[in-house]
């Protein structure tokens, strides 16, 4: 037997339990990870909440977790590459946060030496995530971005990729994190009402906008003028609105590797805003709910 994190029905505020499971087997083309850090995304309070894909879950208790950092324990019929004691992070479906998580081989990246466990279990997710968010469009150095939620995970890593572009760098944040971005070469802008406005005051001209907020940012960037063809947005109120909406897609072990080594040499940082053992995952899921991070939640398993 061993433990994970599960939830017995959809809602919000569903309760989230830690129970015992019969120990999970990989299949053809998987791994079992022992996990050792995981982290919470945004999926997670959606798929709890029914409000994720259709169909998923696809039965209750479900588990939660899409993030799992840990130790290679087992491998499945035609797995080449990897092999039991391989320290790997990468991508899982509704499993991470448990002792034992099952990978797909092809989702899976080897944990550079110098990461530590708790960024690799956080950076799964936000990293895939922002490394397709940056690629959707071509930014050099004559651009100017504006990075909405630039202090949250996906936010602060698409920010820092665009900087390593070249590009000038403004991201919309709380007034408590503008030092924070200023501290990874990122020009803070309040985020909220008036965010148009404070754009024309800056002077800076915007040529791209990589949104991981919402529509309010997506508007107020149409409403300046910018190209919708320059403006992503992740946030699901804005797929209405004519702009592009490049997010996760499938996992690249290679890209994914390649950033977690310009984490673990300081190129890039992921802050850790709050950690929490797997017992405590209620507490982990309400903090993270009510916003405003820097950084990540982790879950130590």
């Amino acid at each position: 037997m061993s433990r994970a994190a599960r939830f017995h029905e959809i809602g919000d505020d569903a309760a989230v339990t830690v129970d015992e499971v019969d120990e999970p087997r990989p299949g053809s083309g998987q791994v079992r990870i022992r996990v050792s850090h995981s982290s919470l995304n945004r999926a997670d309070l959606k798929v709890r909440a029914g409000l994720f894909l259709p169909g998923m879950p696809k039965s209750l208790p479900s588990g939660l977790g899409w993030d799992a950092a840990g130790v290679i324990d087992e491998v499945g019929d035609a797995v080449t590459g990897f092999a039991p004691g391989d320290e790997v992070f990468g991508l899982v479906r509704l499993g991470g946060l448990a002792e034992l998580a099952i990978a797909k081989a092809s989702s899976v990246a080897r944990k550079p030496t110098g990461l530590p466990w708790d960024v690799a279990g956080a950076l799964p997710t936000v990293g895939q995530t922002a490394l397709d968010v940056v690629d959707s469009q071509s930014i050099d150095e004559n651009d100017t971005v504006l990075v909405s939620a630039a202090a949250g995970g996906v936010g602060l890593i698409v920010a820092q990729l665009a900087r390593i572009r070249g590009a000038h760098v403004l991201g919309t944040a709380s007034e408590a994190n503008a030092a924070f971005l200023e501290s990874i070469g990122v020009r803070p802008i309040v985020y909220g009402q008036g965010l148009a406005e404070r754009l024309l005051d800056s002077g800076a001209d915007v040529t791209v906008v990589l949104d991981q907020a919402g529509a309010d940012t997506v508007r107020a960037a149409l409403e300046l003028g910018i190209d919708p063809d320059r403006i992503n947005s992740i946030a699901d109120d804005a797929r209405d609105l004519g702009v592009r909406t490049v997010g996760q897609g499938k996992a690249d072990p290679e890209r994914l590797e390649t950033l977690a080594e310009l984490i673990a040499d300081g190129s890039v940082v992921l802050p850790i805003e709050a950690s929490y053992r797997l017992d405590e995952i209620d507490a982990a899921l309400r903090r993270y709910a009510t916003g405003h991070l820097r950084g990540k939640v982790s879950v130590v398993i």
